[in-house]
């Protein structure tokens, strides 16, 4: 999907979600505070231009981002479009609206 000198992203599904993305950095680093910098806001300016896509092609209000590690060992960030109606109550990217 995209890749940089330093990262690389590519869709990833969870939960039956198949518009999940995950950045990678190439280098391995175990977690993000273990991380240059540099990488760790190379992974952010990513996830904010894949937000926006994700924006206008899902028709979403919001795009959730965070920073993995602890189930596997290697850095990585999840770019999740939140959709308003969960599709079942065990989906994380869904919430309501009062």
């Amino acid at each position: 999907m995209s890749s940089t000198r330093t990262t690389g992203s590519w869709p990833f599904s969870i939960a039956g979600r198949s518009e999940h993305i995950q950045i990678v950095p190439r280098d391995h680093f175990r977690c993000f505070d273990e991380a240059p910098a540099e990488i760790v806001c190379a992974i952010v300016l990513l996830g904010q231009r894949i937000a926006l896509a994700l924006k206008k092609l899902y028709g979403v209000p919001r795009v959730a981002f965070l920073f993995t590690g602890g189930d596997i060992p290697h850095l990585h960030a999840h770019v999740v479009p939140m959709h308003e109606r969960p599709t079942s109550p065990h989906v994380v990217t869904s919430w309501k609206t009062a």
